[in-house]
This record gives C-alpha cells, sequence and structure tokens, in this order.
C-alpha cells in the first residue's frame, strides 16, 4: 500500500508503522533485497536517509498481494454489514489469509 501512495520508508519509518522490533524490519527488508524486489538509496534531500522502493521485480507480487487485500477488506465489510455476529468459520479463515500476508513475497 505504501508502494501505491509513493511513499519511499526508510527502515525506522516500517518499524514505527509495524510495530516490530527494528531487527526483525531489517532482516525482513535485507531478505527481500537479496530477492531483488526491494532496493535502497539514498535520500536527495536529506543525505543521511537510505529509503526504500520497489523494484519492477516485485510488481506483480505487489499486485497480487494489493488484490489479496481488498478481497479481504470487501469480505470483511460484507460481513459487517451482516447483523448476525461473524460466524467461527470466517474467523478462522480471516485469520488464515492475514497470516499469509506476514511471508515475504513470492
Amino acid at each position: 500500500m505504501l508502494h501505491d501512495l509513493g511513499y519511499e520508508p526508510t527502515v525506522s519509518d516500517l518499524t514505527k508503522l509495524t510495530g516490530m522490533p527494528k531487527s526483525s524490519v531489517s532482516r525482513y527488508v535485507s531478505c527481500e533485497m537479496k530477492r531483488g524486489f526491494l532496493e535502497e538509496y539514498v535520500d536527495p534531500v536529506d543525505r543521511r536517509q537510505r529509503r526504500l522502493r520497489a523494484t519492477a521485480k516485485a510488481a506483480p507480487a505487489l499486485k497480487d498481494r494489493c488484490e489479496m487485500i481488498t478481497k479481504l477488506f470487501d469480505f470483511c465489510q460484507e460481513k459487517a454489514n451482516q447483523e448476525s455476529p461473524a460466524p467461527p468459520d470466517f474467523v478462522e479463515e480471516l485469520a488464515r489469509k492475514l497470516e499469509s500476508l506476514e511471508k515475504p513475497l513470492a
């Protein structure tokens, strides 16, 4: 989603946004850089900052992720609009889908 908004964060930005430890975010970023999905560059305005951006190689995986998030949002909104409480299978399915988002890009 950050990519679609044109936001190119630093590792510190991602740490604040996710609430995850900086070491975990750094490890994930490093993995994605090795796979060719992220690249790092020096911020032209503040040369002390190193920003991250998705590469062209990441485009198909990002598109798939965005579609999955949109479907999840639509599904949750549909369930929220129903008057009865969400059935247990819905909660379990949602949890599985959200867990899949934590995995590195394909």
